[in-house]
């Protein structure tokens, strides 16, 4: 799972060498999507660079000259920043530089790095072990980064900046209309009135071509045609552990490229739902649960992403509600942004869906309570214009 480069002190040396050929490597060939430069905590080549900045010395050799000096300007800037504070506080602030040093390295001296980040096709980001503890902080990208690639990065604007829900509202009138149907049908649901479901004969459908597919949890124990009072026929479902779509060139990303292409349908609804175990499992990775089975994570890796942005988020908040309360609006955001994770990962990946989401397809995410059965669809990705004109 892992492609891991090693130095002293995560340095790069000049920006050029065999470190960033490797990373280069990486990306162009074997499609890595995220880097991560880590730092760790009581780092020896960094306490090494602040004390021969204090002292104004140089290194018994050579080569270790050559580490130090590629940390040296980071443990300048630290002992520059707090001159007066104790020796462990000057290499901790210093680890972080050194961090975003190389990091824009990177950047700079690669036009593969740059590409990728311009494209918003990978990720760079940067962390700090704690070798005490075992845990890690996550910094995340430069924060210089649009203006080192020379390019507006709105998806990363739009996945560092807190949420609120702000997603588009249907544009096309055959949407709409399909939408206003879906929350008809759901209303009926909720109120005991449907016209269809079990009531209805199965086999009439022959004759109906599916105007909507939806994405959906395979662990709900209720049929989303009940769900939305369907009439037989009118709904394509797929259903997955975690309302995910799975990887591009995979069985499930295959299997609703096809029906888009056969269907041509106008509404593609990804439906979340309160309570997920799916979303409580990747909270928990998140929060340091060891490890589960190789196929338990891949899934679990699709919903991780929403998971991590969701506890930023709701941790920045300053708040007097309790612990509870906290956890629990962790999970409804989670539980939201993996849906629209979801419809993300369809348009970035998948050409078929993107030319049918410029030919009148909309696809719109919702979450289902399921306490009550209410459906709350809240619309379409808020970057569905940005992802389609990128790629």
């Amino acid at each position: 799972d892992l492609f891991v480069l090693r130095t002293a002190g995560n340095t790069i040396e000049g920006g050029f060498g065999g470190l960033l050929g490797s990373a280069e490597y990486a990306i162009a060939v074997l499609k890595t999507k995220l880097i991560v430069v880590t730092g760790h905590t009581l780092c020896g080549a960094v306490t090494a660079a602040i004390k021969a900045v204090k002292a104004n010395e140089g290194m018994p050799s050579e080569n270790l000259g050559v580490v130090v000096d590629n940390i040296r300007a980071a443990a300048e800037t630290a002992v520059k920043e707090i001159p007066d504070a104790p020796l462990d506080q000057q290499v901790k602030l210093a680890t972080k530089l050194n961090i975003f040093d190389a990091m824009q390295k990177m950047m700079r001296h690669s036009k593969i790095f740059r590409d990728g980040i311009a494209s918003e096709e990978l990720m760079l980001v940067g962390a700090v072990y704690n070798i005490e503890e075992g845990n890690l902080e996550w910094l995340g990208p430069h924060p210089e980064q649009e203006t080192i690639v020379g390019s507006t990065l709105k998806v990363h604007r739009w996945r560092e900046a807190p949420y609120v829900r702000k997603a588009m509202a249907t544009s096309s009138p055959d949407a709409r209309a399909i939408i206003n149907r879906l929350q008809e049908g759901n209303t009926r649901f909720v109120e005991n009135h449907e016209l269809y479901g079990i009531h209805e004969n199965p086999s009439i459908v022959h004759d109906v071509e599916p105007d909507t597919i939806l994405i959906g949890s395979s662990n709900l124990r209720v049929p989303y045609e009940d769900v939305f009072d369907s009439k037989p026929g009118q709904m394509l479902v797929q259903q997955s552990m975690g309302n995910i779509a799975g990887h591009a060139g995979g069985a499930m990303f295959a299997s609703l490229e096809f029906a888009v292409a056969r269907f041509s349908p106008k509404v593609l609804l990804v439906v979340g739902h309160s309570g997920d175990e799916v979303v409580s499992a990747a909270l928990q990775q998140v929060r340091g649960a060891k490890l589960p089975s190789k196929s338990m994570r891949h899934v679990l890796d699709q919903v991780v992403p929403s998971c991590m942005k969701a506890m930023r988020d709701v941790g920045r908040q300053s708040t007097t509600e309790t612990v509870a309360g906290r956890r629990l609006r962790v999970e409804q955001m989670a539980t939201e942004l993996n849906a629209l994770y979801t419809i993300k990962q369809l348009l970035t990946f998948s050409p078929i869906i993107r030319e049918a989401a410029r030919n009148g397809l909309e696809l719109h995410a919702a979450i289902l309570d399921s306490s009550t059965g209410r459906v709350d669809i809240i619309g379409q990705h808020p970057l569905t214009a940005d992802i389609l004109e990128h790629h």
